[in-house]
């Protein structure tokens, strides 16, 4: 899972549609980590995919954390990282329905606040704790 904002503090986001929910969620660019490459590897590689954007600087890598350990073994490892360029859907794969988000502060916390979106938890928590700590 890759918390990217760019040199003037806009955070990225993805508006991507999920099967299981039937409906569009926000969340933040992810996907799964290829046999050989570093969690850094597919963040740049995802990231890019998704959004079109670039990874300029990685500040920071988590470990591997847990998401439902009662239910699966399933980890998520969040970087976080400085990122560049404009939103682009020419790289997604031809199943994917993704949309970048690119919002600054006004505009993230006019989304956190519209109780009809979709989030994953992940992103609304890490989102709400920005807009409540820094309104």
């Amino acid at each position: 899972m890759v918390v990217g904002s760019t040199e003037d503090g806009k955070i990225v986001l993805i508006k991507q549609h999920r099967i299981p929910v039937g409906d569009y969620i926000i969340e933040f660019p992810a996907g799964l980590i290829d046999e050989g490459e570093t969690a850094e590897e597919a963040a740049i590689r995802e990231f890019k995919e998704e959004t079109g954007m670039e990874i300029t600087k990685i500040a920071k890598v988590s470990p591997p954390t847990y998401n439902s350990a009662g239910l699966t073994d399933e980890t998520v490892t969040m970087v976080f990282a400085e990122v560049k360029g404009k939103p682009s859907t020419e790289l997604n794969e031809d199943a994917e329905d993704i949309e970048a988000l690119v919002l600054d502060s006004v505009q993230l916390h006019e989304l956190v606040q519209d109780q009809k979106i979709k989030w994953s938890a992940k992103a609304w928590m890490y989102c709400g704790i920005y807009v409540f700590f820094n309104s």
